[in-house]
């Protein structure tokens, strides 16, 4: 798959390809449909925000839409989904 990611702290994402995610157990696959970034995701990125960043490289972005299973999920924080 296809993301964008953040190699050093406060450059510009590069874009990377990266092997697929395999779901634990008790986690399902959802099919991005469009990504935000908001204030928060832009200051981690910056190294401007005061908890840090997480560890190098990641790829930015705390809420998305997408779908499983035909079903709409909305997914936000540390990659956790709604169904909608």
């Amino acid at each position: 798959m296809r993301a964008a990611q953040i190699q050093n702290v406060g450059t510009a994402p590069v874009v990377v390809d990266l092997d697929e995610p395999t779901p634990a157990d008790d986690e399902m696959i959802m099919e991005l449909v469009a990504a935000t970034l908001n204030p928060a995701d832009l200051a981690v990125a910056g190294g401007r925000f005061p908890a840090g960043h997480p560890p190098l490289p990641y790829s930015p972005g705390m809420e998305a839409v997408g779908t499983v299973d035909g079903r709409t999920v909305l997914a936000y924080g540390g990659g956790l989904g709604v169904f909608r």
